[in-house]
């Protein structure tokens, strides 16, 4: 009698989708950082990007329940916690048994963003690489799916977008420092000229012009840097 392959079917069914998934979360991450699109709003790549990190948990914690019922290659539960106690394939399996242990916790870092800082937040989320590498190698090399058509291609695909948006991110500044940039005109030299934008984006911006280390604001006189962004903050002079 033949064994029912539905276990096995599922088992790699949510493994192929948690490994999307988690490609997914970390292209909104990425996206919402450096935002290639002008039009992607950056909260709500945060919160796609944060959704999707559930998405692939929730996925990545079926998969090992259903390796865990699958009579081929049974996996004991504790492998599911534990690196390395798996009998079958043991260093490809604890890769994919840390990737997920990563992913919760970049994931719970978001409840504790306040208290750890925003600047540590966002470190930790370098080690999402380490998930999706380790997942990366646990799919190819821990499954019994060798043989399934695009195997390698879907990993190719997903490793190549993640690489070449994480090269975007490295070399564009993000748009909230190129919109800076444009707002000031650039850095400034000895009687170069720049607009200043107004409070709230009302009127006419004023004209701030830098001379002999004072910065001339509208028609009024000469004054220090301070001074002048003082009179920029209150609107051009009249």
């Amino acid at each position: 009698m033949k064994t029912d392959p539905t276990i096995w079917i599922l088992a790699r069914a949510t493994g192929i989708l948690a490994y999307a998934l988690l490609t997914t979360t970390v292209l909104a991450g990425l996206t919402a950082r450096s935002r290639p699109l002008k039009k992607l709003n950056a909260a709500i790549t945060v919160d796609v990007h944060r959704f999707m990190s559930l998405l692939a948990l929730l996925a990545t914690g079926l998969h090992g329940i259903l390796l865990t019922l699958d009579t081929a290659e049974p996996i004991p539960i504790a492998a599911l916690l534990v690196p390395g106690a798996s009998p079958y394939r043991p260093v490809w399996v604890a890769a994919g048994v840390l990737a997920a242990e990563v992913m919760l916790l970049v994931h719970l870092s978001f409840r504790f963003r306040a208290r750890i800082g925003v600047k540590n937040w966002r470190r930790l989320h370098y080690v999402t690489y380490l998930a999706f590498a380790g997942a990366t190698g646990h799919g190819l090399l821990a499954g019994t799916w060798q043989r399934v058509p695009g195997r390698w291609r879907m990993h190719i695909a997903a490793t190549g977008a993640v690489a070449a948006l994480t090269a975007w991110r490295i070399t564009t500044p993000p748009r909230e420092r190129r919109r800076r940039r444009r707002r000031v005109g650039g850095p400034w030299r000895p009687g170069a000229a720049a607009r200043v934008p107004p409070p709230g984006g009302r009127g006419p911006a004023p004209t701030a012009e830098l001379r002999g280390g004072l910065i001339r604001v509208g028609s009024g006189r000469l004054r220090d840097g301070r001074s002048a962004r003082r009179a920029a903050d209150r609107g051009p002079t009249r």
